[in-house]
C-alpha cells in the first residue's frame, strides 16, 4: 500500500500509522540482516533516538540527513518527504509523551516544512493534499497549541476533498464554542 493511499485513512489512523502503532509501522517495508521482525524494530527506535538526539542538541540539518540517509522511498519525491515527515512526528510524540515540549515543538515545526516540500510535489492530487492538510492541523493542534491554525488546516482539507469526514469532525469540534465560551445571556433592559 502506498504511503498516500494510508493516509486517506482519517487523521487518528495517520496519526497512529506515522507513530507506528497500527496496522503498518513506520519503516516496516524495512528489512534487516536477518529478516526478524524485532529486530527491524530495534532499528527503526535507535534511529529515532539519535535523531531525537541531534534534535536535542540543536542539530537539526544532521537530524534531518540521518533519517534521510534510511529512507525508503526514492530521494526529492513526495513520498520521500512524507517517509521523513512520519519520522520525525513519531520523535515529536515521542518527545511529548516524555514531556520534552521543546522538542516535541522542534520535530513538529520540522514535520510541517517537510509536509510543505511533499505538498508542492503533489499538486495535482486532491486526496494527499487533504491528507497532508490534516495531518498539519493535527499537528498545529496538538503538539502547537494553534488552534486557528489548525481550523485553517481542516478548512484546507475540505477545500481539496469537500466529503472528508475527519477533517469535517475536527473542524466542527474546534469551531464549535463550548460552554464556557458562550455569551452569557444578559437581562433586558426592557423588562418592566
Amino acid at each position: 500500500m502506498s504511503f498516500s493511499r494510508r493516509l486517506l485513512l482519517g487523521s487518528t489512523a495517520i496519526i497512529l500509522l506515522w507513530i507506528g502503532t497500527f496496522e503498518l509501522p513506520l519503516g516496516a517495508q524495512e528489512t534487516t540482516a536477518s529478516s526478524d521482525p524485532a529486530s527491524g524494530e530495534k532499528a527503526i527506535r535507535k534511529r529515532l533516538a539519535e535523531t531525537r538526539t541531534l534534535l536535542e542538541q540543536g542539530h537539526d540539518e544532521a537530524a534531518e540527513s540521518r533519517l534521510a540517509k534510511d529512507a525508503n522511498s526514492r530521494p526529492q519525491t513526495a513520498e520521500w518527504f512524507q517517509e521523513k515527515a512520519a519520522d520525525f512526528l513519531r520523535i515529536a510524540f515521542s518527545a511529548q509523551e516524555s514531556g520534552d515540549k521543546k522538542t516535541a515543538q522542534k520535530a513538529a515545526r520540522r514535520v510541517l516544512a517537510l509536509l510543505d516540500k511533499a505538498e508542492a510535489l503533489s499538486a495535482n492530487d486532491a486526496d494527499t493534499l487533504a491528507s497532508i492538510s490534516e495531518v498539519r492541523g493535527y499537528i498545529r493542534e496538538h503538539l502547537l497549541g494553534n488552534t486557528e491554525e489548525a481550523i485553517q488546516e481542516y478548512k484546507k482539507a475540505l477545500a481539496h476533498k469537500a466529503d472528508s469526514p475527519s477533517a469535517r469532525q475536527k473542524l466542527n469540534q474546534l469551531e464549535k464554542p463550548s460552554a464556557s465560551e458562550a455569551p452569557a445571556m444578559e437581562p433586558s433592559s426592557t423588562q418592566k
